[in-house]
């Protein structure tokens, strides 16, 4: 997560060397005044990017920043391996390359790696190599240049590095995923009771869904029995001696069909049966039209029980 280039500067006061027969003050990289005001550098830069990250829709910080203070402060911040890689004999400003190391408390780490993985971003250590940040265990590094000098009395010094270090704007994500932990997790878990109650809404209109489906395909197939009744009542009692085992091995067929065809409609018991009932109405349906073919006008009572005409399915 690279910010954009630009120059930090800072100036911290402190005893100084002085070198040379005009008496200037000089401060060497490696000195103990050169590496105070460049980790003051960083602490603010820091400040700066997590206050930045920790801001939410409404433009207010998610976190206050007394608590960032505090969390930048748990940080050992060290440069090692300081190097000079430019003098000029004429100017007291040395330009300096060293390694930028930042050690976190391995608790801000949990932390971080926890929001992180509510919100489905990337590991810290994924994200140290995305940055070409080197991980060792709480430590992190990454090559830093900067320069120093030294005010015209010897009072202060001044530093200035790059603020693009891409180990800048990885240790303010870092402190920013960890210090927005709860709030993730409270999100999350205020998202997942909201889920919930939803799933159960849903299932409970399915199961109303259900019991309705089925009042209603029992009502249409009694209507469908009574009515296939009536309309073997209609039939002269020759035509119904004549169609009784016709009707007896439909009334078979009809239920063994709407078995099978109920069967691979559903797992779900209450669904089946209402499919198995559509299929019955269905046939039934169609059978009454088939048995009004042999309808008369005037017969007399059926001496047949209506159930053989399928009256009690």
């Amino acid at each position: 997560m690279r910010i954009g280039l630009g120059l930090a500067t800072i100036a911290v006061g402190g005893a100084l060397a002085v070198a040379g027969c005009d008496r200037r003050t000089v401060v060497e990289c490696s000195g103990a005044s050169a590496a105070s005001p460049v980790v003051s550098i960083v602490k603010e830069e820091l400040e700066r990017q997590v206050s930045n990250k920790v801001r939410g829709d409404g433009a207010a910080r998610l976190v206050s920043l007394s608590k960032i203070r505090a969390a930048i402060n748990q940080l050992t911040i060290s440069l090692d391996d300081i190097r000079t890689s430019k003098e000029d004999p004429n100017s007291t400003k040395r330009f300096c390359s060293a390694t930028l190391k930042v050690r976190f408390a391995s608790d801000l780490l949990d932390d971080a790696d926890r929001a992180r993985t509510a919100t489905e971003s990337s590991s810290v250590s994924d994200l140290a190599d995305a940055n070409e940040v080197e991980r060792r265990a709480d430590s992190f590094s990454a090559p830093i240049d900067f320069n120093i000098q030294p005010t015209d009395d010897g009072s202060k010094v001044f530093a200035e590095t790059e603020s693009g270090n891409n180990l800048f704007g990885f240790a303010a994500e870092v402190l920013a995923s960890a210090l927005i932990r709860a709030k993730v997790e409270e999100g999350q878990r205020a998202e997942d009771q909201a889920s919930a109650a939803a799933e159960q809404e849903q299932q409970n209109a399915l199961v109303a869904q259900r019991a309705a489906n089925l009042e209603s395909a029992k009502t249409d197939n009694q209507l469908a029995v009574q009515t296939i009744g009536a309309t073997w009542k209609t039939l002269a009692d020759e035509t119904r001696a004549r169609l009784l085992p016709v009707q007896r091995a439909w009334i078979r067929k009809k239920e063994a069909d709407c078995r099978v065809e109920a069967a691979s409609t559903s797992i779900d018991p209450s669904e089946r049966e209402v499919a198995r009932l559509m299929c019955d109405t269905r046939i039934t349906q169609e059978r009454i039209t088939w048995l009004g073919g042999y309808r008369t006008d005037d017969v007399a009572p059926s001496s047949v029980p209506a159930e053989d005409a399928g009256a009690d399915l």
